[in-house]
C-alpha cells in the first residue's frame, strides 16, 4: 500500500481505529497523516484559532476590536492557532500525533511580528519574538501563525499558504525556530544560550556562607541588615 493510499484509507476509519493503527506506524507516515489532516481539515482549524484568541475570523484574516470598539487586524495568533492544530490532531490521530512548543522565532521576517519581543534585543542579539508552533512525529514543525512574519500582514489580506507552513527537519529555517528551555535545578525557563542567574546566585551564597562557617538564611539576614 503506498502512502497515498494509506492516507486515504485512514480518512474512511473511525477515530479509534484509526488512533490505534496510527500508534504503529512509522514517524515518517504519521508524519505525512497529520500534515494531510491540518490542510484537509484548516477551515476548521482557523475557526477553533479565531475562538482561541477571542476573536473573528473569515476569509480576510483575525480582527478583534480596540478600546473605543473599533475593529483591529491580528496576525500574532502563534499560540491559539499551536493549541487549535494541536487540539485537532489529538483528536484525529491521537496523543502522539504532535507535541506543542513554546519558545522564541529568530528569522526572517521577526521585524515585522507584533509579538512580545525578548530583553535579547538589548543584548545585541536582535530579532528574536516569542513564539509558539507545533512538532509533528518526524521533528517537522508546523507553524500556524507564520503570517505575522510577512511585510505588512495587517495591511493586507493573508491565505491559508501564507500564513500555514511545514518546516522538515532538515531545512535550515528549523535553525529560526529555538525552543524555550529550563533549569534543571530550579525549573526556571530561561532564554536560548541563558544560564540560570537565580541559581548562580544561589551557588554564590552558599560558597561565601560555607566559607565563613554560617548558613545561607544568616548571610542573607546579614545582608538584609546592612541595607537598613
Amino acid at each position: 500500500m503506498t502512502p497515498e493510499q494509506q492516507r486515504a484509507y485512514f480518512a474512511k476509519m473511525k477515530d479509534s481505529e484509526r488512533k490505534s493503527l496510527f500508534k504503529k506506524l512509522s514517524d515518517t507516515h504519521r508524519t505525512g497523516l497529520a500534515q494531510d489532516t491540518i490542510i484537509h481539515d484548516y477551515p476548521s482549524i482557523f475557526r477553533k484559532t479565531a475562538q482561541n484568541k477571542g476573536c473573528m475570523g473569515n476569509e480576510k484574516g483575525f480582527t478583534r476590536f480596540d478600546k473605543n470598539g473599533n475593529p483591529e487586524k491580528v496576525e500574532a495568533v502563534c499560540g491559539a492557532s499551536t493549541q487549535a492544530i494541536h487540539d485537532h490532531l489529538k483528536q484525529k490521530l491521537g496523543n502522539d500525533s504532535s507535541e506543542e512548543i513554546t519558545g522564541y522565532y529568530q528569522g526572517i521576517g521577526s521585524e515585522h511580528s507584533f509579538a512580545i519581543p525578548t530583553d535579547l534585543d538589548d543584548e545585541g542579539t536582535g530579532g528574536m519574538v516569542k513564539h509558539e508552533w507545533v512538532k509533528l512525529p518526524d521533528g517537522t514543525i508546523v507553524d500556524g501563525a507564520r503570517g505575522q512574519f510577512l511585510k505588512d500582514n495587517l495591511k493586507r489580506d493573508l491565505t491559508k499558504k501564507d500564513r500555514l507552513k511545514f518546516i522538515p527537519p532538515m531545512s535550515p529555517e528549523q535553525a529560526m525556530y529555538l525552543p524555550r528551555t529550563y533549569c534543571k535545578k530550579c525549573g526556571t525557563g530561561l532564554l536560548p544560550n541563558q544560564s540560570c542567574r537565580q541559581c548562580e546566585l544561589m551557588d554564590k551564597l552558599t560558597k561565601e556562607a560555607k566559607k565563613r562557617g554560617i548558613t545561607v538564611k544568616e548571610l542573607n539576614k546579614e545582608r538584609m541588615e546592612q541595607r537598613l
